[in-house]
């Protein structure tokens, strides 16, 4: 048989147990929410990381747009170097034939002139 201080020494370890039983029930209550809040961190860091990589795809995509427009810019600029180096050409042998053509009509006209000249001195005898 024990005694009323054994009682209270039983009631007093109760006591304590309940309280130590609060204690951890609080601090795993702490835990669980730390740890809802870790996930929700990492929930959010995932779809920022999703929307960061949708963001490059689209960067790169956009990149990969722009280069070949530069591509097809780049092209159309030679073939109108081309076309200009060709007209540049062609009205350079254009000018040289004019002038051929100035030089033909000289000489046909100095031609003449002696020609002139020498029926007059014919006609002169």
């Amino acid at each position: 048989d024990r005694g009323p201080g054994a009682s209270a020494a039983l009631e007093a370890e109760l006591r304590q147990a309940h309280a130590a039983e609060a204690r951890s029930r609080d601090q795993a209550a702490e835990a669980q929410a730390k740890a809802r809040d870790r996930e929700a961190q990492a929930d959010q860091s995932a779809r920022e990381a999703a929307q960061a990589r949708e963001e490059l795809r689209r960067g790169r995509e956009e990149l990969a747009f722009v280069r070949d427009e530069l591509r097809r810019a780049t092209a159309e600029i030679e073939e109108l170097r081309k076309k200009r180096d060709k007209e540049e050409k062609l009205s350079a042998d254009l000018a040289a034939a004019r002038a051929d053509s100035d030089l033909v009509k000289a000489m046909r006209h100095g031609m003449d002139a002696q020609r002139a000249a020498a029926d007059r001195q014919i006609e002169d005898l």
